[in-house]
């Protein structure tokens, strides 16, 4: 249980180990899933960013990145899905990671699978980046 008299980092990270918990136990009753996502403080006072989503009828949970993807990427003619490895002519291995739909410019957002970085691209890129299999 936590008990605290002021906030600070330390005690922080064993509330937000408490709320893990509670709220897993909620998600077993309810379905509903719940982040907590980052945690502002000062001595008295502590802000929490909760996320709750809910899953589809086959269970899954899909953020709004990627549904964003699925539509987005339909209406850009681009034939490969979230997560699903693709060849860029100057990246080389790729997965796409998701969508911005506030970046009007850049929206779609790629990783470099053999270093991590994480590049954003037009639509235009997007399309030209293939699936593996068509690249050799």
């Amino acid at each position: 249980m936590f008990k605290a008299v002021e906030f600070t980092k330390a005690n922080l990270q064993d509330l937000r180990k408490d709320l893990d918990a509670v709220l897993s136990r909620y998600r077993a009753e309810s379905g509903v899933h719940f982040n907590v996502g980052n945690i502002s403080f000062s001595a008295s006072e502590a802000t929490i960013k909760l996320t709750a989503t809910l899953a589809d009828a086959n269970g899954v949970v899909r953020s709004a990145s990627a549904d964003a993807f699925d539509m987005f990427a339909k209406l850009d003619n681009i034939s490969l899905k979230l997560n699903e490895r693709g060849v860029s002519k100057t990246l080389g291995n790729v997965r796409f990671i998701g969508y911005k739909s506030r970046n009007r410019k850049y929206p779609y957002i790629v990783e470099q699978i053999s270093t991590g970085s994480r590049y954003k691209m037009d639509a235009h890129q997007a399309r030209r980046i293939c699936p593996s299999a068509e690249r050799v």
